[in-house]
């Protein structure tokens, strides 16, 4: 068995990740300012309290998405330039990402 340390850490990870896919989710129907903390956190089945553990409010979990995003255009872009890409390619390659992404999220993307 794990050690409790480990067990608390995944439990933690798992609680931070709910809450992400419940935001995600709610924001897929609803902007950001439309969706109440209380309504995320029913969603994800977490405690309120833990919802501030992670994220300063609505604002920052929407920051957070969009870190993810970018990096996400960041990796994207960075395996065309290792496939030594065209301008022309690594701009499309970082739009269509980018637009994937938008597709999947587009309240907070958009807002």
């Amino acid at each position: 068995m794990p050690p409790r340390s480990q067990l608390l850490q995944d439990r933690s990870l798992r609680s931070r990740a709910a809450l992400v896919a419940a935001a995600e989710e709610l924001w897929s129907d609803r902007a950001v300012h439309e969706v109440k903390v209380a309504e995320i956190c029913e969603a994800a089945e977490v405690a309120k309290g833990l919802f501030y553990f992670y994220f300063e409010g609505r604002e920052a979990l929407a920051a957070d998405l969009f870190a993810a995003d970018a990096d996400r255009v960041a990796d994207a872009v960075e395996a065309a330039i290792a496939a030594r890409a065209t301008f022309d390619e690594l701009l499309r390659t970082a739009v269509t990402t980018l637009v994937r992404r938008a597709q999947r999220r587009p309240r907070h993307v958009l807002a």
